[in-house]
């Protein structure tokens, strides 16, 4: 019976040593016990505040998606309106003033109202400043001036101009404003008392009278 204690005990203790004693383990201390119990809930909100926080981040993300579709719906409604407007001002711009049609010198010419006047600007200006040399290009022959009528340049050139070119001349001619100027079957007029007249010449205009011009 002693033998076969000893035989029991010897398996005992060798049970013990397979188990890694556990059984002969110190318990853990009680404040690293409650710690331990204390990180379980820590751990728990940790993980409820991350799935708020991803939550939160998408409500924002779905929040955002609108605003950012509306932005590009004005982005390109903007993109899509700016040709257009530009293409309604430039219409605008080329169209004739109202009440000023086209073909509001079409007794005299077949040239539109925008030709005839930038004709009659750039004519006033040359004279205005004396550019003979430059008038020559605006006017046609035979030329009247003051009723005196020349077939050829060459005649004009024994045009006397010592007694100076009269006042009323230059007043008349730097008041007028060169729109909707008189027009009749004769030619268009400029100046208060028609001082110039312009007719179309082999489908140009061109200064064919002057009136008033030498003192």
């Amino acid at each position: 019976m002693k033998n076969t204690s000893k035989f029991a005990a010897l398996i005992l203790a060798a049970l013990l040593c397979a188990t890694g004693c556990g059984f002969l383990r110190p318990a853990q201390p009680a404040a690293q016990q409650a710690d331990a119990w204390e990180a379980i809930p820590a751990s728990e909100a940790a993980q409820a505040e991350a799935q708020a926080d991803s939550q939160a981040g998408s409500q924002e993300n779905e929040q955002s998606q609108p605003q950012e579709k509306e932005q590009e719906q004005e982005q390109q409604q903007e993109q899509e309106t700016a040709p257009a407007a530009a293409q309604e001002q430039a219409e605008k711009e080329a169209a004739p003033a109202e009440g000023m049609p086209d073909d509001f010198y079409r007794k005299a010419t077949s040239l539109s109202a925008d030709d005839v006047e930038a004709f009659a600007d750039t004519l006033k200006d040359l004279m205005l400043r004396g550019d003979i040399k430059a008038l020559t290009g605006y006017i046609s022959f035979p030329l009247t001036i003051d009723d005196v009528t020349y077939k050829s340049l060459f005649g004009l050139m024994g045009l006397d101009y010592s007694a100076g070119i009269r006042q009323t001349f230059i007043d008349a001619l730097s008041a007028e404003d060169c729109r909707e100027m008189t027009c009749t079957e004769n030619g268009i007029l400029m100046g208060e008392n028609g001082e110039i007249r312009i007719q179309e010449v082999n489908g140009q205009l061109k200064v064919v009278e002057i009136s008033g011009l030498l003192k």
